[in-house]
């Protein structure tokens, strides 16, 4: 073969041998760069600190069962959004005193009834506890507050005397639950704590939601403080 025909295969193999490294080089800085551009997530740790033998609340954010469900209603205002307001400033004070707080599911997360006795049957915690709010077949025929008590008649009655004081409200009773909380094994108490068809009610409801938070709260740690 000849020298110049010889010279000419060579350089067409090392272009070749270039051209491949080039095209491997470039798809792999794209890798790279495509990698970086995938944003990390990581979850966020709580910034509170509690203590080694802490008190634990479950906290149940009312209904949401499915996405229609509101609890009940009157005009503008809904159970569920008065009662989650509530439950989050609860949260809150409770934690501010070093009680650990789990609540059963976020403000716009749709969980099942079935979901939350799961849960509350799996987790570790003092008492289940559920805020809603009530209602009548005739307006402003109902009022005051009642419970509806698995196990923890103590602490529902502690809770139920802070809003009577609070707002002057009559006390209605704590009862055997006939609600779903009776499938939960530890203690837990569906709290009732006022009617949205009252005028009376529905005004503190609507605009003295911080203290119905504070007399609730209360309530929770003069029991568990008693413990």
């Amino acid at each position: 073969m000849k020298k110049g025909k010889l010279m000419g295969i060579i350089t067409k193999v090392i272009t070749g041998m270039l051209l491949v490294f080039t095209l491997v080089t470039s798809c792999f800085t794209a890798r790279v760069y495509a990698r970086e551009d995938i944003p990390q997530y990581k979850l966020q740790e709580s910034s509170i600190v509690y203590k080694e033998n802490s008190k634990r609340i479950l906290l149940d954010m009312a209904h949401h069962d499915t996405k229609l469900d509101n609890g009940c209603s009157y005009g503008e205002y809904n159970e569920r959004e008065i009662a989650n307001k509530i439950t989050l400033q609860v949260k809150q004070l409770l934690e501010a005193e070093g009680i650990e707080v789990t609540l059963t599911r976020g403000e716009d997360d749709v969980i099942s009834i079935a979901q939350r006795i799961v849960m509350a049957n799996s987790a570790d915690y003092d008492y289940y506890i559920s805020i809603h709010i009530n209602s009548s077949d005739t307006k402003n025929k109902g009022t005051g507050v009642e419970a509806w008590s698995n196990n923890a008649w103590s602490l529902s009655r502690k809770v139920l005397k802070e809003l009577e004081n609070e707002f002057d409200y009559k006390y209605r009773g704590i009862f055997e639950s006939k609600f779903y909380n009776r499938r939960i094994d530890d203690k837990s108490t569906i709290l009732e704590i006022g009617f949205l068809n009252n005028k009376y009610d529905r005004n503190n409801l609507v605009n003295h939601q911080d203290r119905y938070a504070q007399a609730i709260a209360r309530g929770i740690i003069e029991q568990l403080k008693g413990e």
